[in-house]
This record gives C-alpha cells, structure tokens and sequence, in this order.
C-alpha cells in the first residue's frame, strides 16, 4: 500500500496522510491552506479563488454565502486605501476626505445586494448605522483627495444609485434619520486653533449652515449635528469632545466630521458640492486667523474666487444669489 503520493498542484512529494482529495484534484496540506478556506456561512471548504474574502481577518464566503456578509457591523475598520489624483503632488497637510452616506432600502434583501456589489471594488464599503433602521445601510469611502473626487465622480455611483435605485427601493432625503458626513483628515490644519475656527466655521451662521446641508428641518439638523453657542464652545468641544452629535463631530482621532447633510440619492453633483464646501471651509480657516473676522459674505467671496477648484459649490452659490454668475 503506497504511503506517500504527489501533490497535483505544487508536485511535492508528501505522506498520504497529509494530502487531501478535492473535486478529484489530490493537494498536500501546505496548498490546501493557500487555496483553500471555509466558509464562514455554511462551513464547507471553498476554493479562494471562486469565494470571496469577506473582511480583513481572512475570512472568505461561498457565493451562495457571501452576500449575507456584505454588510459590515458598526464597528468595523478596515484597511484603509487612499486616492489621490493623477499626478497630484502630495505633502504632509494635503487634506484626504472620507464619505458616509446613510440610506435606507425597501428590503433586507435590497440592501444586501447593494452591499454585495461592493465587493467587486476597492473604494467602497457597506456598514450598518445605529441611528437608521434595520434596512438602513451606511455606504462608506476610503480616504481620497479633491482632486480624485473630482477626477472620478462615477466612483460614488453605488452609493448614490445602488441596485435598485430605479424601482425606488430606496430612501435618503426624505426621512430626517439619513444624512451624509464628510471627513477630513486632522493632519491637513495647521494646528488646534486651525482646528477650532474650522468648527465654528459650521455654527457661526446657522441658517446658511441649514441651507447649504439640504434639510428643510432645522430641529432635525440640531439633533443629528448640534450648533455651538460661541466659538470658546467650538474650541472646548475640539480640545475635549463630548459628543459626536455636533456640526463638527471632534471625537474621532485622525478626522473632523463634518455631520450637518442630509442624506443623499442620485445626483453626483450635490454629493461634490458637500464635499467642496468642506474642502473649502479648511482652507478658509487656514487663511482668516481670527474668527472675528470670519463670516459668510467672505467666505463666499473666497469661493467666487476659486471657482475652478469648487465648481459644484460655486454652482449652488450662483443659483443661491450668494454670489454674481
């Protein structure tokens, strides 16, 4: 009786008792863990190359299981990807934004095919959000510059028209309990302070920071993003958060959040134009030193100025009557 036989695969010469037989292919056990894995759904040993890796950790899904698995828990963090530009010059204070867009789907399995689709890209991912129902699913992006969001605006498509968009499965502005929070990296300010003006930047005026979000309820923009009462507020809320239901959410270590918008759907424009005027708003704050000298007539003559870097922003302003055509 033969006690040792050739691995099919890498031709090693191996005892019998360390190979394994599967779909009449004889693997030794060294490529049986490089090419195999089991399912995290149903348990059965899958070919990696025909399932699909589910997360971080190395687990994979069969095809019939993965879609139970697109969409990640609360807490999930995977390994973050940046996006820059075509030949953009980066430094140390270039400013990386990140994306959650909070929807809602009809049904639990709508939501799930739209999660399961991400899996086919690397920019995009789908998480679950206490604060939305069971059917809501938050689509988050990997960090990414200006320039590539503006370079690569359809890269946003599957958070704005996921599968089954078009039969109107899904719900964002309509309902106060979505809205879109735009991050930006900590590192691009040029200190706290920066930091600080940059947070009351959002309260300073309140009904222009009402319009700009999109809501139609300011009670509904307070609950999700409170305002600060005085710019010593904003300072105190970045130095010593307490909360993340602010204008500025400050609690997270590497990003400020920016949380006043309301959910969006469709249009790739009104998505650019959130993260313009959060783009917009760092630089204006690195350029005006002293809050008492920040309001929103200058801030939009900063916009009106650089028209071709916040084109979308600049758009909206135009149609506002905030700044001449």
């Amino acid at each position: 009786m033969a006690t040792h036989a050739i691995c099919d695969h890498c031709k090693t010469f191996v005892a019998i008792g360390d190979t394994k037989e599967l779909g009449g292919v004889r693997y030794c056990g060294v490529c049986v863990g490089a090419l195999f894995a089991r399912c995290v759904g149903c348990g059965r040993l899958v070919s990696k190359a025909k399932s699909t890796r589910v997360d971080d950790s190395g687990h994979y899904a069969c095809r019939d299981c993965r879609k139970q698995f697109a969409v990640k828990g609360y807490s999930y963090k995977p390994s973050l990807r940046f996006h820059a530009g075509k030949d953009e010059d980066l430094t140390a204070k270039t400013a990386f934004f990140g994306v959650e867009n909070e929807v809602i789907a009809s049904d639990i399995d709508t939501r799930n095919t739209a999660a399961d689709a991400l899996f086919s890209q690397e920019f995009l991912y789908a998480k679950r959000d206490g604060s939305i129902t069971d059917n809501g699913i938050e689509f988050v992006s990997h960090p990414f510059t200006l320039q590539w969001a503006k370079e690569n605006a359809k890269a946003f498509s599957p958070m704005l028209t996921p599968p089954g968009f078009s039969a109107g499965k899904w719900q964002a502005s309509k309902t106060n309990k979505c809205g879109v929070h735009v991050h930006v990296s900590r590192s691009t300010f040029d200190n706290i302070d920066h930091q600080a003006r940059f947070a009351w930047f959002w309260s300073m005026d309140q009904r222009w920071t009402l319009k700009i979000s999109g809501r139609n309820d300011a009670g509904a923009l307070r609950q999700w993003a409170g305002f600060e009462s005085s710019y010593f507020d904003a300072s105190e809320n970045i130095t010593r958060p307490t909360t993340r239901y602010r204008a500025c959410n400050a609690t997270n270590r590497n990003t400020l959040e920016v949380r006043i918008f309301n959910g969006r759907l469709g249009s790739h424009n009104n998505l650019l134009r959130c993260i313009e005027v959060v783009a917009a708003a760092v630089e204006y704050t690195r350029q005006v030193r002293d809050v008492r000298w920040m309001d929103i007539d200058d801030f939009a003559m900063f916009v009106s100025d650089r028209r071709d870097t916040y084109r979308h922003l600049a758009a909206w302003m135009i149609r506002t009557r905030q700044i001449a055509a």
